[in-house]
């Protein structure tokens, strides 16, 4: 069973995050814990497709978005619940939802 996913640095974009999200929701069996889409040119956007995956998937506990473009992470935390480290540092990050919502949160690089 799949838990873990690195795909930093693989110039994947928005649209390559879509499908690789896509993918993950429609396999029932994946549980991934940790997810690395850093530095791949990943947008809003793509981010949005992340937080769809993660609300049907469930079960994350670190997420690597840094490098990227993201100008919002909202609908992101709030899909994760169980969230416990999330790095988004050298986005263009405009808006930031309520972290105090994740109560397993102890790592937050922005």
């Amino acid at each position: 069973m799949l838990t873990s996913l690195s795909l930093s640095r693989h110039s994947l974009t928005d649209e390559g995050i879509s499908t690789i999200c896509e993918a993950i929701k429609s396999n029932k069996d994946t549980k991934i814990a940790s997810l690395d889409f850093r530095d791949n040119g990943v947008r809003t956007a793509g981010a949005h497709s992340l937080a769809a995956m993660m609300a049907v998937t469930g079960g994350l506990t670190s997420i690597n978005l840094a490098f990227n473009e993201i100008k919002s992470l909202n609908g992101v935390v709030e899909a994760c619940p169980q969230l416990q480290r999330l790095a988004a540092a050298h986005n263009k990050i405009r808006s930031l939802p309520a972290l105090n919502m994740l109560q397993h949160l102890f790592r937050v690089d922005l």
